[in-house]
């Protein structure tokens, strides 16, 4: 532990590990927080949070029983997918939508 040269992540390697955690359904609340702390600069572009994002999603989703779209479970669904499904598949419209905003600021700017 009397190591002084500690690794520190850049905010790439943040995003991909965000990104990793969230395809495999795990929480990110914590990692996207030390994220908006080691990197305050970028937490004040104007673009959504993806954890407010895919939680709105979640509220929003209607609760239907039945099989899920994309493993086939049978049981609750979240707007047409399992409980297993729902974050990865949430994550990846709330990231596509996130994109699309990032790319039409940059078109604003130009």
């Amino acid at each position: 532990m009397g190591n002084s040269s500690t690794a520190r992540l850049n905010r790439e390697e943040f995003l991909e590990i965000i990104k990793n955690y969230r395809n495999h359904g795990r929480d990110t609340a914590e990692l996207e927080q030390a994220l908006r702390e080691a990197f305050p600069s970028a937490a004040g572009d104007g673009i959504p949070r993806v954890d407010e994002t895919v939680a709105e999603l979640r509220k929003q989703s209607p609760v239907t029983e039945g099989a899920c779209c994309l493993c086939g479970v049978e049981g609750k669904l979240l707007g047409g997918v399992c409980e297993k499904c729902f974050l990865p598949w949430a994550t990846k419209i709330v990231e596509d939508k996130i994109a699309r905003v990032r790319k039409n600021k940059q078109r604003e700017k130009f």
